[in-house]
């Protein structure tokens, strides 16, 4: 058995733990990387307290050639704490299985919200989609402050705990950066949510990228939709590719239906508000112009 853990004061140092020092109860998640199983700690100074355990079998860990990033993520996890994002309170592992105890958040994902609301196209009300927003700014102020670019925001990775706070997860792709210029040059996201100038050949992204994808984020809550249906398709990432910062405008194509959506390095992505009109709610008109702020084409002209 290795073993690396402790509390929060002392993360991860080498007194022994291990699967023994906790009650398995439910499982709360599944994935390609294993299983997520609500925990409680047998003993010590944090006994009977609640935790989420992430458990990856090795063997298909080596075969995806996931090595890197897990251990990426354990690296970032153990110099950080916030209460807004989950943090990592242990980590061991046996013959079998990698284990990582963090905070736990029974909610469940802004994307499992997300997908239950399009089933009665009911949108978040701005309330909500502010206060998902602000928890999630608030865990990126402290990333950065850090040296960290996450590079994977998403409501996939905001989790919902049982006061309705908003947890940033999924450090696998982060990068730690210089603090004073907090620029990145490696390609890492997902589709649909990825600044578009982290398409470009030779870019250079950094916070402000990360502030597009939460604009993403912002107006999917609002509007149940992202500002492009579906991910990139390779016609919408050519266009994002040739655009010359100087233009003040270019055209792309709308992948799920072929129409186009206008970038203006002034207006940012213009909302797509007549498509979703019976989704927005009527005092939403002040979160729209926030989107709008967070998606302007040029990096230096968005929010924050």
């Amino acid at each position: 058995m290795g073993a690396c853990g402790s509390s929060v004061g002392d993360k991860f140092n080498q007194n022994e733990i291990d699967e023994s020092h906790f009650d398995l109860h439910t499982t709360i998640g599944k994935g390609g990387f294993g299983h997520v199983h609500m925990v409680v700690k047998k003993s010590g100074n944090d006994k009977e307290k609640m935790y989420a355990q992430k458990r990856q079998i090795i063997t298909n860990v080596c075969s995806k050639k996931m090595e890197m990033e897990v251990f990426r993520e354990l690296d970032f996890l153990k110099d950080l704490n916030h209460e807004f994002i989950c943090n990592a309170h242990y980590a061991f592992h046996d013959n079998t299985y990698l284990y990582l105890i963090m905070d736990i958040a029974l909610g469940g994902d802004l994307r499992f919200h997300i997908n239950l609301r399009l089933k009665d196209k009911n949108a978040f009300k701005v309330e909500e989609a502010k206060w998902f927003v602000a928890c999630i700014i608030l865990a990126l102020d402290y990333l950065h402050s850090q040296g960290v670019l996450h590079r994977d925001i998403k409501p996939d990775n905001f989790l919902l705990d049982e006061s309705g706070y908003v947890k940033l997860t999924d450090f696998g792709i982060s990068a730690f950066v210089d603090k004073k210029t907090m620029v990145c040059t490696d390609s890492s996201g997902t589709n649909g949510y990825m600044a578009p100038e982290i398409y470009k050949e030779g870019h250079r992204h950094n916070i402000a990228s990360e502030t597009f994808s939460l604009g993403v984020c912002l107006h999917e809550f609002i509007c149940l939709v992202r500002p492009f249906k579906k991910e990139y398709g390779k016609d919408v990432i050519a266009q994002i590719k040739t655009v010359s910062p100087t233009r003040r405008t270019c055209r792309s194509v709308e992948v799920s239906t072929g129409g186009a959506t206008e970038y203006d390095e002034l207006g940012g992505i213009k909302i797509m508000q007549q498509r979703n009109k019976n989704l927005i709610a009527d005092d939403s008109e002040e979160c729209v112009d926030i989107v709008k702020s967070m998606l302007y084409l040029r990096p230096s002209r968005r929010l924050g």
